[in-house]
């Protein structure tokens, strides 16, 4: 049985990623969303929620099914992901959609060698999740 991991659904259907760790290097923050698009003309327009976010930002760690991961990374901006993680209490899910990281890159995220664990084949990735339900992480603190 999985430790964390993610589910999310799109074209092909649902998709599970198991991971042997959970979120590492976790640091949670409270952010107004904030959307610009470019207008015909080349003029910016820019807008802003009304309600903070909470948002965290971690590192998945031992990364095996490269694939599965990139194609979660790469998926289209707003789609909703389960984030699960087993707990003392039981499990603990949070809806949230991955935050652009870095400009440029799918989904925010790009996999790199796990420091650790790469003479193994195993990869990382840092993410930025946000809550989509107005809810916080609590539940993954405690």
């Amino acid at each position: 049985m999985a430790i964390a991991g993610f589910i999310w659904t799109d074209d092909d259907g649902a998709h599970d990623i198991e991971l042997v760790r959970p979120l590492m290097r976790v640091v949670p923050a409270i952010r107004r969303p904030t959307w610009s698009e470019e207008a015909i003309g080349g003029a910016v327009q820019t807008a802003q929620s009304p309600a903070p976010a909470a948002e965290i930002s971690g590192e998945i760690r031992f990364v095996a099914n490269v694939q599965a991961v990139l194609d979660m990374l790469s998926s289209r901006r707003g789609d909703t992901l389960t984030y699960y993680e087993e707990r003392t209490g039981g499990q603990v899910t949070v809806p949230v959609i991955l935050v652009d990281g870095e400009p440029g890159r799918a989904g925010g995220a790009g996999l790199y060698p796990d420091p650790d664990r790469y003479s193994h084949g195993e990869y990382a990735a840092a993410v930025r999740l946000r809550r989509v339900d107005g809810g916080t992480f609590a539940g993954l603190f405690s």
